[in-house]
């Protein structure tokens, strides 16, 4: 329902949350209501980014992260296994990635501890 979710996502930024559309092109995408939903970013499935190599698939892949980009919309992927693999989906367009390459996910509890960590292992 487009007009409902066009509805959902102006209350949303009303009252200032962040909208993102998840698993984009891994279900059935409402291509031609897309335009109309003012998101802030579109986040790729692991399965989608990770889905191959080979020229078809980095073309598609560019095609699907320019879309993003047209709509000024950011681009997150999932699953990110190495810096190679972050390196590639950055040149694309991707500034936004969680997986494997990034460390192992933690809890809000003991996420602080661990910037203080790093932080202080940087100096």
């Amino acid at each position: 329902n487009p007009e409902f979710a066009s509805q959902l996502i102006t209350r949303l930024r009303e009252v200032g949350a962040s909208v993102w559309l998840t698993d984009f092109a891994r279900r059935t995408s409402a291509l031609p209501n897309l335009d109309n939903l003012n998101v802030d970013g579109i986040r790729f499935d692991e399965r989608l980014t990770a889905g191959g190599a080979g020229t078809k698939h980095a073309k598609m892949l560019s095609a699907l992260f320019n879309l993003a980009i047209s709509l000024e919309a950011r681009v997150m992927v999932g699953g990110v296994m190495d810096l190679a693999e972050a390196n590639d989906l950055h040149a694309l367009g991707a500034r936004y990635a969680v997986g494997p390459a990034f460390g192992r996910p933690v809890n809000a509890q003991a996420a602080p501890g661990l910037a203080i960590q790093h932080a202080e292992a940087a100096e």
